[in-house]
């Protein structure tokens, strides 16, 4: 989940400089300077199962597939969206199939 976060100059609760990380909050900056706070994503009950599968699917570090392309083509058109992408996420990464 990501939620808007103001500078305090913008009436939020404080400044931030470089840094992306401040205690266990994760800051992106957007394209317009302003930042982002993503939460930690909760582990579903059987994530061992989640990863199992994940690699049986064997697409992780794979080549660009014109199906998978096809499919965020269709959704940034869909959603009105510059870009769209799919990320599968293991334990360590999240890698982009497509953009």
């Amino acid at each position: 989940m990501v939620e808007p976060y103001k500078s305090e100059s913008e009436g939020g609760d404080c400044c931030l400089d470089s840094r992306l990380r401040i205690g266990s909050k994760l800051f992106l900056r957007g394209t317009r300077n302003e930042y982002f706070i993503m939460t930690e994503a909760q582990l579903l009950d059987d994530e061992p199962a989640r990863l199992r599968a994940l690699r049986g699917l064997d697409v992780l570090d794979s080549l660009p597939e014109v199906a998978y392309d096809d499919i965020v083509r269709l959704a940034a058109e869909l959603c009105g969206t510059p870009i769209t992408l799919i990320s599968l996420v293991d334990e360590d990464r999240a890698w982009v199939k497509a953009a």
